[in-house]
């Protein structure tokens, strides 16, 4: 349920999106040249997996539901995001992505706690400078989000789920963008 008296109980982020386009533009912007981005050395897949282990860390349902979602339709095996949760090693997924995760759980839990050897997991795994900003990048989104839908009291019906999963895997986040200017 909302907690914004003009918004209606249901509302979802399509309604905040729509009831102030101009912060939304920009953050979808971001989103799409974040996660979207044809020339990043992630996957988007990768970057969906981020964004739901992160959302699954934060307990954000909205974002944890529509992320694995995306995540399962872009070939990752169904409860992925939960059997990571559930062990601290990582091992049900591959080595590459297992300290980009582990930088995801410390920067989410810990923030003060993130090292330089951290970092240097990233890179001892193959990911270079740009990446490890692209990174670092859905990680702080996706915590700002989480908080963002959590502080506004925004729930996902759950008839809005699956189409949600699905068009973000197949389009991106373009259609909310243009949904957003045309509210402007």
């Amino acid at each position: 349920m909302s907690f914004l008296p003009s918004l209606p109980d249901n509302a979802t982020l399509r309604h905040i999106f729509t009831r102030w386009p101009g912060p939304a533009k920009a953050l979808i912007e971001y989103h799409e040249a974040l996660l979207r981005n044809e020339n990043s050395s992630l996957t988007h897949a990768e970057m969906e997996l981020i964004a739901a282990y992160v959302s699954r860390l934060n307990g954000c349902r909205y974002c944890l539901t529509v992320h694995t979602g995306v995540v399962e339709k872009m070939g990752y095996p169904e409860g992925i995001v939960d059997r990571l949760i559930e062990d601290d090693s990582l091992s049900a997924i591959d080595e590459k992505m297992r300290p980009v995760l582990l930088y995801a759980r410390k920067l989410t839990q810990d923030v003060r706690g993130v090292t330089q050897e951290d970092y240097d997991a990233m890179t001892d795994a193959g990911w270079d400078e740009q990446a490890t900003h692209e990174i670092v990048g859905t990680i702080s989104l996706f915590n700002f989000m989480n908080r963002f839908i959590e502080g506004l009291g925004i729930e996902l019906p759950p008839t809005h789920a699956e189409p949600a999963s699905k068009s973000l895997a197949e389009n991106g986040y373009a259609p909310l963008l243009k949904m957003i200017e045309a509210a402007m």
